[in-house]
């Protein structure tokens, strides 16, 4: 009896699997949905999957927890701390690498301080030295680059923030993952190229912003924020 159990908990992983797909996700960002999202990661059983599943599901996880804070959302904490419980279970058993490992928890003090801002020289410092390490270790991984560049951006001048720096890193990010090629239904890319939009209008040039989100929305014609709200703005603003 107890085998069925165990191999009905495992067929269901399997299925949860097959339907929250990354196309499926990725439609989904595209579209704002992130209560998909939100499914996808309560229905997922951590301790059925193997291990690409799991890096799997941390990379929504990090992505989905900054959606709960920048919404600011009651089970922010919670999912952050599940994230986090996650991502320590894979480097324990040594099934992410060193810098994908330091980047996460870069995002993890990140998102820690972004809900208690008095942590600013705690959780603020801790994120600014780990992607830091991070960016060491793996310099041309473009996902650690983009969320060096994210925190190169945010960041007080005083803690080594420079948007102008942060601009060319995730120009170069953006390069470095279409040369590899392996970014079809990749949240990660999607949310890059927006940034690279923002870092434009940040650094003054909205002009640039402008036909960044142009060139987006030609590839990427689904992507309702940029289509429906970022780009307006820019365009009103622009008068």
């Amino acid at each position: 009896m107890k085998k069925i159990f165990l191999f009905g908990l495992v067929l269901l992983s399997q299925l949860c699997f097959a339907q929250y797909n990354d196309e499926f996700l990725y439609a989904a960002y595209m579209k704002k949905d992130m209560q998909i999202w939100q499914e996808y990661i309560d229905q997922t059983d951590w301790k059925t999957i193997n291990t690409p599943e799991k890096l799997r599901l941390i990379n929504y996880e990090y992505g989905f927890v900054a959606n709960c804070i920048q919404l600011k959302q009651e089970d922010a904490q919670t999912y952050l701390e599940q994230f986090h419980a996650h991502l320590e279970d894979v480097y324990k058993a040594n099934q992410i690498s060193e810098a994908r490992y330091y980047m996460y928890l870069s995002s993890v003090y990140a998102y820690d301080f972004m809900l208690h801002p008095g942590k600013l020289l705690s959780s603020g410092v801790r994120s600014y030295k780990s992607i830091k390490k991070a960016y060491k270790l793996a310099p041309k991984d473009p996902i650690v680059l983009t969320l060096k560049a994210n925190v190169d951006f945010y960041a007080p001048p005083a803690l080594g923030g420079n948007k102008e720096s942060a601009l060319k890193d995730f120009i170069l990010a953006k390069q470095l993952l279409e040369q590899q090629g392996d970014y079809e239904h990749l949240w990660n890319y999607a949310a890059l190229r927006l940034c690279i939009a923002q870092c434009y209008e940040k650094t003054g040039n909205k002009q640039k912003a402008i036909e960044e989100c142009r060139n987006i929305l030609q590839v990427m014609p689904e992507f309702s924020y940029i289509k429906d709200e970022y780009l307006p703005h820019l365009l009103n603003s622009n008068k």
